[in-house]
């Protein structure tokens, strides 16, 4: 009966695993002498391109930044 119930929780979960999506903000930043990259999960696809804006026009910024927004599973 255990292993029934265990089976039957893993076949159900499965599908929503699966169908679950994910938006990751890649951030990059470089001077001539240094350069830093980081990765920042999103909750949807407008939010990154948002925040990747805010990103790249902060006036505290003196390097060259970019971003770009990828969709992940």
């Amino acid at each position: 009966m255990k292993r029934l119930l265990i089976s039957l929780i893993a076949a159900l979960s499965l599908p929503n695993i699966a169908n679950a999506e994910s938006f990751w903000l890649v951030l990059s930043a470089a001077s001539m002498k240094s350069a830093s990259l980081e990765k920042i999960e999103m909750a949807s696809m407008e939010q990154c391109i948002e925040q990747g804006e805010i990103f790249k026009t902060a006036t505290y910024m003196k390097r060259n930044v970019q971003y770009i927004c990828l969709k992940g599973k």
